[in-house]
C-alpha cells in the first residue's frame, strides 16, 4: 500500500498522474482469474452440427423471401412464408440436432468412463506390483 502511495507521490511531482491498469474480471466475477469451470469443452461434432444448422434456417429464410420478392408477392405474405419456413425448418433441424447431440454426448461420456476404468486399473495394477 505504501508503494502504491510512494508511486503517486512521485507521479504528482512529474506532473504526470500514474495511470493503473483495470484488472480484467472473469466471467464468474472474480478479479485476476480465469474461470475454468468447463472440464470437459463441448465436442467439435456437436459444435459443427449445431453451426450448421443454425446456417441452413438463416438461409432458407433468405433464399424463400428472396423467392418471394422475386414473384412479386406483397409484404405480409412475404412474411408469411418466410415465417413458416424458418420455422419449419427450424424444429426439424432442432430435433435432428437434439437427437445427434443426445449420441454424441452418450459416445463422448462412454469415452470418459473407459479412460477412467484404464486409468482404475492401471493404478491398480502398479498398487499390486509394489
Amino acid at each position: 500500500m505504501t508503494d502504491e502511495l510512494n508511486d503517486l507521490n512521485k507521479a504528482k511531482e512529474k506532473g504526470k498522474p500514474e495511470k493503473k491498469k483495470p484488472e480484467k474480471k472473469a466471467k464468474d466475477g472474480k478479479k485476476g482469474k480465469k474461470s475454468s469451470n468447463n472440464k470437459y469443452p463441448v465436442p467439435y461434432l456437436l459444435e459443427v452440427v449445431m453451426t450448421v444448422s443454425k446456417a441452413i434456417v438463416v438461409f432458407v429464410g433468405i433464399i424463400v423471401a428472396l423467392i418471394s420478392i422475386l414473384g412479386g408477392s406483397s409484404p405480409i405474405w412475404i412474411m408469411i412464408r418466410t415465417a413458416v419456413a424458418v420455422i419449419s425448418v427450424g424444429v426439424l433441424l432442432w430435433i435432428g440436432t437434439s437427437i445427434a447431440a443426445k449420441g454424441i454426448i452418450e459416445a463422448e461420456t462412454e469415452r470418459v468412463k473407459r479412460e477412467q476404468e484404464e486409468a482404475d486399473k492401471a493404478a491398480s495394477t502398479m498398487e499390486l506390483e509394489a
